[in-house]
């Protein structure tokens, strides 16, 4: 797939140490920096801070503690900073 190729929209970011955080609302976009860097416009340190962040919170029961929801919107909005206009981070 190319840049061309994909249209996405929404993100939804979600914790997952095997997949990785980026969703759609219905599937996993993907977890590879390449096509994340092109199809989201993301850097690489970004990602990086997404994945650990992915790994770190989900052997947790990351809804309940406290610092999850701080940490989650600080990443979304280092995502949201750097993506490309018209993708929504939620």
């Amino acid at each position: 797939m190319t840049e061309d190729d994909v249209d996405i929209e929404v993100v939804v970011l979600e914790p997952h140490r095997d997949t990785g955080p980026f969703w759609e609302p219905d599937q996993l976009i993907s977890d590879d920096f390449d096509e994340l860097h092109a199809w989201l416009g993301i850097s690489r340190e970004t990602y990086d801070a997404a994945m650990a962040w992915s790994v770190r919170w989900d052997f947790r029961h990351h809804r309940q503690h406290p610092g999850y929801a701080q940490e989650r919107q600080r990443l979304i909005q280092r995502l949201r900073d750097e993506a490309r206009d018209g993708i929504t981070f939620i």
